[in-house]
């Protein structure tokens, strides 16, 4: 597949099963801005090799499974802005080359979150956390 780019926004998703872009090896960028996006597992994302731009801004997730971006080892830019999940540390894993992480307007950032903002500058590799 020679697709680059797919813009997923405000198409009103709720639920995207395991392995929904498994023949998409070759995206660059995903786009689910503003959908009513819930969970997120660990197998969504597994086969997207090439990914550098996830955009799951402005979406109500309630989870993100621990690895979930394990296999994104090529991304550069992950937007989690005005969501609800609590953030686990264990979503960084494999994010390799990440240099931009926003988070702004997050409703449930808890303290015991400082421990993911503490690795994520402590790396050197995030270059910026809103």
């Amino acid at each position: 597949d020679l697709l680059k780019l797919l813009d997923l926004s405000k198409n009103l998703l709720n639920n995207l099963y395991d392995f929904t872009f498994k023949d998409l090896k070759n995206l660059e960028f995903l786009n689910l801005r503003s959908n009513y996006l819930e969970y997120l597992n660990k197998e969504l994302f597994s086969t997207l090799y090439s990914l550098l731009i996830l955009d799951l801004t402005n979406n109500p997730i309630r989870f993100i499974e621990s690895y979930s971006f394990q296999n994104l080892n090529l991304l550069l830019e992950l937007h989690l802005n005005s969501n609800f999940s609590i953030i686990k540390t264990e979503i960084l894993f494999g994010l390799n080359e990440i240099k931009f992480i926003s988070m702004s307007n997050y409703s449930n950032f808890e303290s015991k979150d400082a421990e993911f903002v503490k690795m994520a500058i402590g790396t050197r590799k995030y270059k910026r956390l809103e």
